[in-house]
């Protein structure tokens, strides 16, 4: 992203992160040198859920019928859940 500009953007993506590129009239965002750290530690985490999720979801369904952990973390989506 050579030409980045400068600008003030909501949320919690800084553009330290993300990046912002202006051609010719049409904006491009994508992945600076700090942000392409992040992909690596993303894929783990994604496939540490993938074979997890289910297990996840067990303890979280375990527990709300206790009325345990339901009030300590949301419910897991149920995309976690092994099919």
């Amino acid at each position: 992203m050579s030409e980045r500009t400068s600008s003030t953007r909501s949320g919690a993506v800084g553009e330290d992160v993300l990046g912002r590129l202006i051609k010719g009239g049409r904006v491009e965002y994508g992945l600076t040198d700090l942000g392409r750290t992040l992909v690596e530690p993303i894929a783990v985490l994604t496939e540490w859920a993938h074979v997890h999720g289910g297990a996840v979801v067990e303890f979280q369904e375990s527990q709300a019928d206790d009325g345990g952990a339901e009030g300590w973390f949301p419910r897991a989506s149920a995309h976690l859940r092994k099919s």
